[in-house]
């Protein structure tokens, strides 16, 4: 358990030191494009023009079309509370016709400012307006845009009182529908009174009648009443109808469909309901056209039934509030399903009076013509009084009604004075900054990901290489053969150290076997190979091995160049002139290293190496040194590396870091392999000194030879 928590503990300090390095060396990317983002961020927030902010705030109380209602002939009656719907005020507030009325209301120097300001459109002057609920409250807040302080509250104050008078006028509207019909039926009722009363006085002093005998003169009362009953029985069933109307008519406005939206709110037990509440209206009708008051147990009776059918449509009534919708269509479906069992039972009263008129009519009838004339003209007054008065009764009702309808909103706060909220440059700063470093991340990641260069030698270890040791960039200076040589110029610092634990993992490398043959090669030129096989082959010497440096580069080669001497005699001179061993090896700065240079280019140096002279002459070098170093040519740039790693006990390849190709080493590697040459390993050359390297070997150094006392102990 404790070893799995260290490996991940590892794991994740790896990736973080990762990202780390990634940033460290695209540092300059980093803060390119960090700043150029921030650059254009701001020049964009300072070149454009400042925009104010105007607020208001309105209570929503309630529906104000869906509350009482005023009936014809009735007392008012409340429909079904719906409670206020802030939606359908969020909506009218945002539409293009509120946008019209305020530009309607604006006087000439306010039209001219809007027209200044690109907002003379009604979607134009909508588009500056923004609102939304106030959470947990019935309250909408109105908030306007606009490039000047005054000009956003001028239009804030301007739909404030939009839409005020339009509320209020939309809250009224279906009592100033119902005071105008009464007022017209008022006005035709008036006129048939005047008549009425001119033709009795005409008749009367015609005829020379002065008045009706008492008996027929209770008749007449008697067929007056219910006379009157009828007549306002018919206006009650035309404005019921006429309201009827005007809600269908609504509905069509809005683009719905009337007769599909009615039948699928109404149900069979609404009708059912309505046919019995008609049925016993009707009746009703009839006892009280008979002479029955509104006290009688007969009418009493009958009310009590009425009362407990109302009382279960209007639970049937509730259901039909619910699935119609909270919006504004839904409210008039269901006042609409609500009018019609009023409108069938007005129907019935109006059938049940009309026989009992029918009666009244023969009745009066029977009367002596003169007498039955008069009666006719006084009966026909009677009835025109008793029905304008109470139209003019209803009529006052509801102009009262009206003037008592308010708005169903309230301003809660008064528009604001402009507030300058764009260019917001703290808040726009905060996600300018965050998207400069997102931008700037991923910018460093996707050129990191498309860049194959290796860059530290965990791209190596990624890769599936095993890294023999990281050694550090070294300085050129005057003299490259002094300076590059630090093995020799500084045995004691951590530059030469690098080199020491490059010989101890050749050895772990070899798994416990003598290393007697070593090829050091690169995957192209310019790695760093041929200082690299000098260092080592100076710190196998140093440790007291019999070491031969030989410079197998035949192409290129530079041993002679590092260490000061002459090319020839050399390796080919030895293999191909015949010069002897002992005249072409030469001895190196420090005690045990001895160095053959390449000699004569060849004509040929894959055939050359490919010679079995050359073979046997590797042979004997392996027999008389303890450590012999090739130094050889990029594997890549020909085969050379290949041929002269099948003679060797294995092949160290160098990567330089910041430059070499992660695909190129894949390559060598693959060559290699192909070649049957055996890879001890990858040596990170070029690495920082300010990369922390000189902890990162010894590090590795310690974790290699950890694992390898380990695996050997398993193995015992």
């Amino acid at each position: 358990m404790n070893k799995e928590q260290n490996q991940n503990a590892t794991g994740g300090t790896v990736s973080l030191r990762q990202y780390l390095d990634l940033l460290m060396r695209r540092a300059w990317l980093l803060t390119a494009v960090f700043g150029a983002v921030l650059l254009a961020v701001f020049t964009f927030l300072a070149s454009r023009s400042p925009v104010y902010q105007s607020s208001t705030s309105f209570l929503v109380r309630d529906d104000g079309r869906s509350t009482a209602r005023v009936d014809l002939f009735g007392d008012s009656r409340t429909g079904l509370a719906r409670g206020p719907n802030l939606a359908n005020h969020i909506e009218l507030l945002r539409s293009r016709a509120l946008a019209q009325m305020v530009l309607d209301s604006a006087n000439e120097a306010m039209r001219g400012t809007l027209a200044a300001r690109h907002l003379a459109g009604a979607e134009q002057l909508r588009r500056a307006i923004a609102v939304r609920p106030v959470r947990d409250a019935d309250v909408v807040r109105l908030s306007v845009l606009a490039s000047d302080p005054e000009l956003a509250r001028t239009i804030a104050a301007a739909y404030v009182t939009a839409y005020g008078e339009f509320d209020l006028s939309s809250s009224r509207a279906d009592v100033s529908a119902v005071k105008e019909f009464v007022r017209s039926q008022r006005e035709v009722v008036a006129a048939r009174l005047d008549s009425a009363e001119r033709r009795l006085e005409e008749y009367k002093r015609g005829a020379g009648v002065a008045d009706l005998s008492q008996e027929t003169r209770a008749l007449v009362e008697r067929q007056s009443n219910v006379l009157a009953l009828y007549q306002e029985a018919q206006a009650r069933r035309a404005g019921l109808e006429q309201e009827s109307g005007w809600l269908r008519d609504e509905l069509a406005a809005a683009g719905a469909e009337p007769s599909a939206l009615i039948d699928s709110a109404a149900s069979p037990l609404i009708a059912s309901l309505s046919d019995e509440v008609a049925g016993l209206a009707g009746e009703r009708a009839s006892l009280v056209a008979q002479g029955y008051v509104a006290g009688s147990p007969r009418v009493r009776a009958l009310d009590g039934r009425m009362t407990a059918l109302k009382a279960g449509l209007g639970r049937e009534l509730a259901m039909v509030a619910v699935s119609a919708g909270p919006g504004h269509i839904g409210a008039v479906v269901e006042r609409i399903v609500g009018l019609d069992p009023e409108l069938a039972g007005a129907r019935a009263t109006e059938r049940a009076l009309g026989s009992h008129v029918a009666a009244a009519n023969r009745d009066l009838a029977g009367l002596p013509l003169r007498e039955r004339v008069l009666a006719g003209l006084e009966r026909e007054v009677e009835v025109n009084r008793q029905v304008y008065a109470l139209l003019a009764q209803r009529y006052e009702e509801a102009r009262i009604q009206e003037a008592g309808r308010t708005a169903a909103i309230s301003v809660v706060d008064a528009p604001s004075a402009g507030v300058k909220v764009k260019p917001d440059f703290a808040a726009s700063g905060l996600v300018a900054l965050l998207l400069a470093a997102v931008l700037a991340f991923g910018a460093v990641v996707v050129v990191d990901r498309l860049d194959t260069r290796c860059r530290q030698p965990e791209d190596l270890e990624r890769a599936g290489f095993a890294v023999l040791s990281s050694v550090p960039r070294l300085t050129l200076g005057a003299s490259a053969s002094q300076v590059e040589l630090v093995a020799l110029n500084a045995p004691a610092e951590n530059d030469a150290e690098a080199f020491r634990v490059l010989r101890t993992n050749l050895q772990f490398a070899a798994a416990g076997g003598p290393v007697r043959a070593v090829g050091v090669t690169s995957s192209g030129p310019s790695e760093g190979k041929s200082i690299i096989a000098a260092n080592l082959a100076l710190v196998m010497a140093q440790s007291g091995k019999r070491t031969l440096l030989v410079d197998a580069d035949l192409r290129r080669p530079r041993q002679h160049k590092l260490f000061g001497g002459k090319r020839k005699p050399g390796l080919t001179d030895v293999v191909m002139l015949g010069v002897p061993l002992e005249e072409a090896v030469r001895p190196g700065p420090v005690e045990g290293l001895h160095l053959l240079n390449s000699g004569t280019t060849p004509p040929s140096p894959v055939d050359f190496l490919n010679a079995e002279t050359f073979g046997r002459l590797a042979e004997r070098l392996a027999r008389e040194y303890d450590v012999v170093i090739y130094d050889t040519p990029p594997v890549l740039v020909s085969a050379d590396a290949a041929v002269l790693a099948t003679r060797l006990d294995g092949i160290a390849l160098v990567a330089r870091m910041g430059s070499t190709d992660m695909g190129a080493m894949t390559e060598a590697r693959h060559v290699l392999d192909q070649a049957g040459a055996r890879v001890f390993g990858v040596i990170a050359n070029g690495l920082k000194p300010g990369r922390g390297y000189g902890y990162r070997y010894r590090y590795r150094y310690y974790r290699y030879h950890n694992r390898y006392r380990v695996d050997g102990a398993s193995g015992a």
